[in-house]
């Protein structure tokens, strides 16, 4: 499933950067509802209940899609995925 949001949202194409991956602005653990918190610090996040949304169906924010997604355990190289970080 993907959710689709408006290019005005909150989180949308915030900042004129690179995003800073330094940044833990995911909590270790699960809310009670057993899905992602927001613990704060990203400058790309406008706050905790947009963040939300990013987990949640709302009518009038974002719209919920099916997406099918064939995952393969292929053994063909691919030159478009970085197995790590560059030097």
């Amino acid at each position: 499933m993907i959710r689709d949001f408006a290019p005005s949202y909150a989180d949308m194409n915030k900042g004129n950067g690179p995003i800073d991956t330094s940044v833990a602005f995911v909590s270790s653990t699960l809310g009670p509802n057993s899905k992602p918190v927001y613990a704060g610090g990203a400058a790309s996040v406008e706050s905790a209940a947009s963040f939300a949304n990013w987990w949640n169906t709302v009518n009038g924010v974002n719209m919920q899609e099916t997406f099918p997604l064939t995952l393969s355990n292929g053994t063909e190289f691919d030159p478009r995925v970085r197995l790590s970080a560059p030097a």
